[in-house]
């Protein structure tokens, strides 16, 4: 079982923000996923309950598509 904490940032201090937690449901993970060369290693978590947004906890907004990725380049959203 894993547990996501949503608002916090660093873990050494869990009641220190005003973090929401939660158990992971499921993990879809990507199904071209390439652990050799450790390409599309990306993943959904299904999380046991809703998230509510405050102002430590927004939704990411992803690039559109026609955005180019390099493979030497980290790229987070």
């Amino acid at each position: 079982m894993y547990t996501v904490y949503l608002g916090q940032y660093d873990l050494n201090y869990l009641y220190d923000a005003p973090a929401q937690q939660f158990s992971v449901k499921k993990i879809v993970k990507n199904e071209n996923y390439d652990s050799v060369n450790v390409l599309n290693d990306i993943a959904l978590l299904l999380l046991n309950d809703q998230v509510a947004l405050d102002n430590y906890i927004q939704i990411a907004c992803l690039p559109d598509r026609s955005v180019a990725y390099y493979p030497t380049l980290t790229n987070i959203a």
